[in-house]
């Protein structure tokens, strides 16, 4: 585990998504943005600084967990930026600590893109995380959740209109 450090792993990981973009034609145009955690069976006396207890997706509230945090492409979902990060920190507080990051390593995989989409859920969103996007001069595409927009909840179902694209399946 002490072969190779943490700043040794970006390098690779910066190094082979560039070559997967360059070589494969990976499509940077639209790129998604999740956190999720992962279980461990970690012993719970642990001095980890990783495995903690958090919100566990898994729901087993029993065990500690792990975060991962991936930026991944729309084609053949590849993963082209990773962090890992302690389990008991929310969604968002993750997408705000790798946003510099985030943009560096998008903007070095679409260099010649003008147009650039990221996309997230509504974990990952509050004001100040889309405020730290201005910046990179991206589109964002980003749930809601229903206090952002009450008024679109009151308006009656049978007054909305289904959307249907092949590219929407």
């Amino acid at each position: 585990m002490n072969a190779v450090d943490e700043q040794a792993i970006r390098k690779i990981e910066t190094a082979l998504s560039q070559k997967l973009v360059e070589e494969f034609g990976i499509d940077a145009r639209c790129l998604c943005f999740d956190c999720t955690n992962f279980a461990t069976f970690i012993d719970s006396r642990t001095t980890s600084e990783l495995a903690q207890r958090g919100h566990a997706k898994s729901k087993r509230t029993d065990l500690r967990v792990v975060g991962l945090a991936l930026l991944v492409s729309t084609d053949f979902h590849i993963p082209l930026f990773s962090r890992v990060y302690p389990g008991n920190q929310p969604d968002s507080v993750t997408f705000r600590s790798v946003t510099e990051e985030r943009i560096e390593r998008y903007r070095l995989l679409a260099m010649n893109l003008v147009h650039v989409t990221l996309v997230f859920d509504n974990g990952n969103n509050s004001e100040q995380n889309l405020e730290a996007l201005v910046p990179s001069r991206y589109h964002v595409v980003g749930s809601l959740v229903p206090t952002q927009h009450q008024d679109l909840l009151e308006v009656p179902l049978d007054r909305f209109q289904s959307f249907e694209d092949t590219r929407l399946e």
